[in-house]
């Protein structure tokens, strides 16, 4: 497992576990999304799956038999459940219970990781609590979950609760070696706007990112209802997957502005450009990002999106009106 970046201690616990015979029936990996959670347990599962696994290396061969199963999603004794249009429904997860009553085939445990487990619909979460209090064995279940208060509190519970943190910027440089795709000149503002995520940084698009701060800057230089309105009207017709990146980057030039009142010599900045160019009272500040945050949480609702930015960017441009 050395191609994971970070997480030392929670490998170390679960190598431990292992050494000890004390594997848990049930792992709950929570954290922010992109930050390794699926990556740990897909490689811990993959290694006890592994017929020449050995304590000593802590990796699979990815050459016996077993791996080659396991790479190919057909190893017997391993069952992986994804989210289908972000539900699991019990139907599923009944499915999965009944192949873990089988044996074991090659591989010394059962093994079963719920992607997103807290899209499990009320009926599919109770269907699993129940084997979840009644496990057999040699079966080990590992949860993953970027929102696991969404979790039923007994399976909570019910498992070893593994809380996973972002990688911190060494952790976050040292992946950015290893990509080619990534220009120099935008590595620093991705790794900070990434916020310790690798899945997060993969999906930055840095001409997406300049669109938007290009926008922006303009709005706050000048902007009339029209520049307001059509600027709106363009973010609201992007994909739903990307407007949260809009909020987060907005966000992160009041933050850069936050941190220059309170050190004017700060260094770490994403936008250091900007605290050359606006001096806000620091209360605004504070204020605006409430907003930006408080406005965000509505795209999980059905809102108008247009309505919604217009709302946003008449306020955040206020001060210069």
């Amino acid at each position: 497992m050395t191609h994971i970046i970070g997480h030392n201690r929670i490998i170390s616990q679960l190598f431990q576990a292992i050494q000890n015979n004390r594997l848990h029936h049930a792992y709950l990996l929570s954290g922010p999304k992109g930050i390794g959670k699926y990556t740990i347990a897909h490689s811990f599962c993959h290694f006890l799956c592994c017929s020449n696994n050995s304590l000593s290396n802590k990796s699979p061969c990815n050459q016996c038999p077993a791996c080659m199963q396991f790479q190919a999603l057909t190893h017997p004794d391993f069952h992986l459940i994804s989210t289908e249009k972000m539900r699991i429904k019990i139907q599923t997860i009944r499915e999965l219970i009944e192949k873990l009553h089988y044996h074991s085939h090659s591989a010394k445990y059962k093994l079963a990781l719920i992607d997103d487990a807290e899209c499990m619909t009320e009926s599919a979460a109770n269907a699993l609590l129940k084997t979840l209090e009644e496990p057999t064995g040699n079966t080990i279940f590992f949860l993953i979950s970027s929102n696991s208060y969404q979790l039923l509190p007994t399976i909570r519970s019910r498992c070893q609760h593994i809380r996973c943190e972002p990688l911190n910027i060494a952790n976050m440089n040292k992946w950015l070696s290893t990509q080619d795709n990534i220009p120099s000149t935008s590595a620093a503002r991705i790794i900070k706007l990434a916020d310790g995520s690798i899945g997060r940084a993969l999906e930055l698009d840095t001409d997406f990112i300049t669109i938007i701060l290009d926008r922006f800057f303009t709005l706050l230089g000048h902007a009339s209802s029209a520049d307001i309105i059509d600027t709106s009207q363009t973010w609201a017709s992007f994909d739903i997957t990307r407007m949260p990146l809009i909020f987060d980057i907005i966000a992160s030039i009041y933050r850069d502005m936050l941190l220059s009142h309170i050190d004017p010599q700060a260094a770490n900045l994403t936008h250091p450009e900007v605290c050359k160019q606006l001096r806000y009272p620091i209360d605004w500040i504070e204020n605006a990002i409430q907003l930006i945050l408080q406005t965000k949480q509505m795209l999980s609702t059905h809102v108008n999106k247009q309505l919604m930015f217009e709302q946003l960017l008449f306020s955040l441009t206020g001060y210069n009106a």
